[in-house]
């Protein structure tokens, strides 16, 4: 498919990429997802096996509890007043903003991929692009407004970061 543009009775003509996602490319992009992981983890298994490191990286525990399972108690019954190191709290307030963030992303996501999937539009999407936005059709209309919602939706899902970013 080409786009055709007459400028000054010079016709051009420009190719345009086929932008359908097949699983074909999804698939890929997991593969290389997946062997970027492997090789990360490899990369932090050796440096953290490497004895000048270990150390320093990773300093063992005073007192072991035998057996399994055994870390399951003291994990619960440890005071929670007990003060944390400034590295600590940093990790806790993370993963709880990040916990926070991903609820309120997949709040918004069940709101919007119905929105994207159960379009009339004049050229549906097929396959995996039909619960994208790639499935909005930008007219006039309700249909500009369903485009709308989905730029609104964005503004609030940052707004919300930024909140709970602030709120710390």
């Amino acid at each position: 498919r080409n786009v055709t543009w007459n400028v000054d009775r010079c016709n051009i003509e420009i190719p345009v990429p086929d932008l359908r996602l097949g699983w074909t490319q999804i698939f890929a992009a997991l593969g290389t997802t997946a062997a970027v992981l492997v090789l990360v983890l490899l990369a932090f298994g050796c440096i953290g096996r490497s004895p000048k490191y270990s150390r320093a990286l990773a300093p063992h525990a005073a007192g072991r509890p035998p057996g399994l399972w055994a870390w399951f108690r003291p994990a619960f019954v440890q005071d929670p007043a007990r003060p944390l190191s400034i590295d600590g709290q940093v990790l806790v307030q993370f993963c709880t903003l990040g916990r926070d963030f991903c609820c309120l992303g997949s709040l918004v996501a069940c709101v919007l991929v119905p929105l994207y999937s159960f379009l009339d539009n004049d050229v549906p999407q097929e396959g995996f692009l039909r619960y994208t936005a790639a499935n909005l059709d930008v007219g006039v209309g309700w249909a500009s407004q369903r485009l709308w919602i989905v730029v609104l939706a964005m503004y609030a899902l940052v707004g919300a970061l930024c909140w709970l970013v602030q709120r710390g």
